[in-house]
């Protein structure tokens, strides 16, 4: 398929090259949706085989256009209702997080905005660079725990599970702690609320309520999703 085609075209090679009955196109279909969105994720489903010898998909003949538009709205419903599950979850489990991290601060003698601890184990992680250059984890040439974060390592105390590492897991660590730290300021801007009242009165954001302003996979990089068991990176 070109690069850019117009409806007409696009029209044509459904017709042409998937057996599309051209009076079950609905008029302007590509003009409410793209066809990358409409036909490509379907066109498996749609097949009736595959021919190996020529590398394409074999249709049946004379084929209806709204089996397409019936699997994208199947598609579409599915996905906004898990969207919408996805971000009650997202959301509850964030306040769970921060309340635990305001739970522990209680038994430190740390203050809530007191990001100390995040900088020394930042201070122990490869840079974003260095990492991106690195093809796998020996090749960082460093020595270093992964601690489980959402315990804060040595914050209170607990024995602290270690995380079995990889490159993908310390970038991703690395991300998030980047991004908690750039909270460490007493200025700046936030679609946040509560970080924003912390700016507009010159205060640095305590912790706890910076989680809320973190990705779910930000927060998860925080902690032990990689292996059941505890095992210590070293070199």
């Amino acid at each position: 398929m070109k690069p850019y085609m117009n409806n007409e075209e696009l029209i044509d090679e459904l017709v042409i090259h998937k057996n599309i009955n051209r009076e079950t196109i609905p008029e302007n279909i590509f003009n409410e949706r793209g066809y990358t969105t409409l036909v490509s994720p379907y066109k498996r489903l749609i097949c009736t085989n595959f021919d190996t010898m020529r590398q394409e998909y074999i249709y049946k003949e004379n084929g209806d256009f709204a089996e397409y538009i019936n699997l994208a709205k199947i598609d579409d419903f599915i996905s906004n209702k898990f969207s919408m599950y996805i971000e009650c979850f997202e959301k509850h489990f964030k306040t769970y997080v921060a309340e635990k991290l305001s739970e522990k601060f209680k038994d430190t003698n740390l203050s809530c905005n007191d990001y100390s601890e995040l900088s020394r184990l930042s201070s122990c992680l490869p840079s974003t660079e260095r990492i991106q250059h690195c093809h796998n984890i020996l090749q960082l040439d460093c020595h270093f725990n992964c601690y489980d974060l959402l315990y804060f390592d040595k914050m209170y105390n607990s024995n602290m599970r270690e995380v079995q590492a990889n490159k993908n897991i310390i970038a991703n660590r690395r991300r998030a702690l980047d991004t908690i730290l750039k909270l460490n300021t007493t200025h700046g801007y936030s679609s946040n609320m509560l970080i924003q009242h912390n700016f507009n009165k010159n205060t640095v954001p305590p912790v706890w309520g910076v989680i809320h302003t973190l990705s779910l996979g930000d927060v998860l990089a925080l902690s032990d999703y990689s292996s059941p068991q505890a095992v210590r990176v070293l070199n």
